[in-house]
């Protein structure tokens, strides 16, 4: 109900500028009725005013136009064209002004007027010319042209063709260029003669139509959408007013706006190719760049960091800014729009009225936002202000006694060095985890021990984790890694770039510490049959890796010991499993197995496939998955599977998934 009741009002602030025409002043009225010209009377732009009466069976027409002419000297134009509404072709009557005398003159407008040839006074115009006269209107202080024309077959005066015109210099009592503003090169209209109404109907220009199309879709697309979706972003969000569907209407009214007010700058853009005689540098500028600027926000629905990324805080700021900044930008180039086109009042006070109802809509909220602030935060300090009581003094508990984990503790440092993108390399480089070995090789299962075994693997694993790390790289490259970069002619080449230097970077850390942790290989394979579960997770996840490597795993399967030392350690953990299961773990040692079996060598223990792991495999279906994949590259056939001891129902179901 309220945004209906929003757009009516936005609609009623532009009704009088979808009026067909505006009657005149009463006092030319007046003065035309005395005249014995009536009813026909409106008023055109450059301020005159036209009235004019018409009899169809003698088709004489009777018209007096009148305007100020300020200054010593000026002229007022008015005359009929049958070529249609232009200034080429027009039978002209002007009337001059010049010092304290008055002149009335017939004129043929040719091409050559329009760039500024002398124009020469004819007494024939092919029209028959009947009381023509300039004076002057004493109650309106006009300058008017009187006269009576009997219209020849050819006019339509159902479509006739007039055209009026002021100017401000007069040389050897003849007229000189008028002004190349908008408003005088649009004194041309199509109008019909036999209307009876005092406001009648008129077919305007068509440039002055697309003009006023220009204004229009600028006005809604710049001027109302674009802020609108900007009070609904900041009142509507969290605080003061949370509803949960503001980020729909913000995104729909921006893109709304963007939209209408794109269209907008296309016309505008047509409009300036066609002049030919004016061009509005300043206008066209703030143009340009409000397009620019409010295309790069609009990207933002798809170019834009996610909230646990860094950078986010200092994007919010910058969409903030530049948001705010284009607003107060679109509405004083609305302003120089409607300074350019000069119309009637009501397209400058509309818009007023409407930045005015924006504006006092966004007060209130902004009076709300702060006066619920302030009483939070009164609600959460009901004592600010007030003289508090000394505090009794609290018995300090006493300290508890924490474990003494020195050496596990030290090991938190290295991790953090070993898991950045930065320090990962000069960090194995160093050979600074060879320290970290001399750890793993005890046999103690006492916890304090497992910590530091399992502190040490933490290190390692951090060492060959595959993770990009994108949350510390350019937004572009984030979004260009998950898939959500608008892919132009102009984004598809770096987009490329980035990923596949970030591909290399990652390639060679990897490959560095892989190369690595072989050579000590047999420490982590004693760790994983010395650790409690945990410790023998992380040393799996650290096997794996370094089996998913093509380094690793031609460094495991190309020598035999190595080959059955890795299976030995697996075929023992699996038997392990039978009597404390572990999903995780198990995931890991199959995924092992995965990727040992794409080697020509293969070792895999009967357990696997006799039905011992079927609550396992029936909880976890990627497990299922895995065990599947891992029998299938062994085995080579669904048929050589079924021949196993694996049940029918479990092979049955792991085929299907």
């Amino acid at each position: 109900m309220s945004l209906t009741l929003g757009l009516c009002f936005i609609l009623a602030l532009f009704l009088p500028l979808f009026a067909n025409g505006h009657p005149c002043s009463q006092q030319f009225f007046d003065e035309a009725k005395a005249l014995g010209i009536t009813p026909n009377c409106m008023k055109k732009t450059l301020g005159a005013e036209f009235a004019w009466k018409y009899n169809d069976s003698s088709r004489r027409l009777d018209i007096v136009i009148g305007a100020r002419l300020q200054g010593e000297a000026g002229w007022l134009a008015w005359g009929l064209n049958p070529l249609g509404p232009h200034m080429v072709g027009t039978r002209a009557l002007i009337g001059i002004k010049h010092g304290n005398k008055l002149y009335n003159k017939q004129y043929n407008i040719t091409d050559g007027t329009r760039i500024g040839c002398q124009l020469f006074s004819v007494d024939d115009l092919g029209l028959k010319i009947q009381n023509f006269s300039f004076f002057l209107q004493n109650a309106t202080q006009y300058y008017a042209i009187k006269a009576t024309v009997f219209l020849p077959k050819e006019y339509n005066s159902s479509r006739t063709s007039i055209v009026w015109q002021i100017g401000y210099t007069v040389a050897d009592i003849e007229p000189k260029m008028h002004p190349k503003t908008l408003n005088n090169l649009d004194c041309a209209e199509t109008i019909d003669l036999n209307s009876n109404y005092k406001i009648i109907t008129y077919s305007a220009h068509r440039i002055h139509s697309i003009r006023v199309t220009h204004g229009m879709l600028n006005i809604v697309g710049w001027g109302i959408f674009l802020p609108v979706g900007v009070i609904i972003a900041r009142y509507f969000r969290k605080f003061p007013i949370k509803w949960y569907l503001w980020n729909t209407f913000h995104i729909s009214f921006q893109i709304a706006g963007y939209v209408l007010g794109s269209s907008g700058w296309a016309t505008g853009l047509w409009l300036g190719n066609q002049s030919k005689y004016y061009t509005f540098h300043l206008h066209r500028i703030f143009a340009v760049v409000i397009f620019t600027f409010t295309t790069i926000q609009m990207i933002a629905l798809r170019l834009k960091p996610k909230h646990t990324d860094p950078f986010r805080g200092y994007w919010n700021m910058y969409h903030h800014f530049l948001g705010y900044s284009l607003l107060a930008l679109i509405s004083i180039n609305i302003f120089k729009g409607i300074s350019i086109l000069k119309p009637y009042d009501d397209w400058k006070w509309g818009y007023i009225g409407l930045l005015g109802f924006l504006a006092t809509t966004a007060l209130a909220f902004e009076v709300l936002t702060w006066t619920k602030f302030f009483k939070k935060k009164l609600d959460e300090d009901p004592n600010k202000g007030k003289t508090k009581a000394q505090p009794q003094p609290q018995p300090q508990p006493q300290p508890q006694p924490q474990p003494q984990q020195p050496q596990a503790q030290a090991q938190a440092q290295p991790q953090c060095v070993a898991s950045h993108p930065r320090t990962r390399r000069l960090f194995v480089k160093a050979h600074i985890p060879l320290y970290l070995y001399s750890f793993l090789t005890t046999n103690c299962k006492l916890r304090p021990f497992e910590y530091l075994r399992l502190t040490c693997l933490g290190v390692l694993g951090a060492l060959v984790k595959v993770a990009f790390y994108v949350q510390k790289c350019s937004t572009l490259a984030y979004l260009s890694i998950n898939k959500t970069v608008i892919y132009t002619p102009f984004s598809v080449f770096p987009t490329c770039f980035i990923l596949i230097l970030l591909q290399y970077m990652r390639g060679m850390t990897l490959q560095l510490a892989v190369s690595f942790l072989i050579q000590k290989l047999c420490l982590n394979l004693c760790t994983m049959e010395n650790g409690d579960e945990l410790s023998k997770r992380v040393a799996a996840y650290i096997l794996l890796k370094i089996l998913q490597n093509g380094e690793g795993l031609g460094y495991v399967c190309v020598a035999a010991d190595r080959f059955y030392a890795v299976v030995r350690v697996l075929k023992n953990l699996v038997v392990g499993l039978a009597e404390k299961p572990s999903p995780l773990l198990l995931k890991h040692i199959i995924k092992c197995y995965i990727r040992m079996s794409e080697d020509p060598r293969d070792s895999l223990p009967e357990i696997l496939m006799d039905g011992t792991f079927n609550a396992l495999l029936n909880e976890d279906p990627m497990l299922k998955r895995c065990l599947r994949q891992l029998l299938l590259n062994v085995h080579g056939s669904l048929a050589r599977l079924q021949v196993g001891y694996l049940s029918q129902a479990i092979l049955v179901q792991n085929c299907g998934s």
